[in-house]
């Protein structure tokens, strides 16, 4: 079952585990998204991860406040890529401050989250799609699974 507790606990034990893996730079580009078809280096990887948290985290704060549909439209899709973006040109240290920041914002969100919370139905808008979900599991594979995903793809490019 998703809680508040549960999404706090994972969330913090990515943080330790971003923390752990080396700044060794931009490095190489890895294999092509089987999905996407992208290739990124670990900028760009780490740019993904800061704008990611940062966004998911609005969408997530505004659905807490009666937003009934989540999702990037076109304006969101821009920033997911100049985010990606970012990657190459801003410094790793700059990076992490960033993700460190969209991790404390998001572990205040979830503090404060009242546990039904977890429970309001959504939209999920995509490109192939609406997608009906509730908050809790929004944030459980868009957050702080999708933060989860991303580590493995930078261990892998360390």
């Amino acid at each position: 079952m998703i809680s508040t507790q549960s999404l706090r606990q994972r969330a913090g034990a990515a943080r330790e585990r971003l923390r752990a893996i080396p700044a060794t730079g931009r490095g190489e580009y890895g294999a092509a998204d089987p999905e996407t078809g992208e290739r990124w280096n670990r900028g760009n990887v780490l740019g993904h991860i800061a704008e990611m948290l940062a966004f998911w985290t609005d969408q997530s704060r505004a659905a807490g406040g009666g937003q009934t549909m989540v999702g990037r439209g076109e304006p969101g899709y821009a920033q997911r890529r100049q985010g990606i973006e970012r990657g190459d040109v801003v410094e790793e240290a700059a990076l992490r401050a960033s993700i460190e920041g969209s991790l404390a914002d998001l572990d205040r969100l979830l503090t404060a989250m009242p546990p039904d919370a977890l429970a309001i139905s959504l939209v999920y808008r995509r490109q192939d799609g609406d997608r009906h979900l509730t908050l809790g599991e929004f944030i459980d594979q868009f957050l702080v699974g999708h933060l989860e995903e991303h580590l493995v793809q930078l261990e892998e490019l360390t």
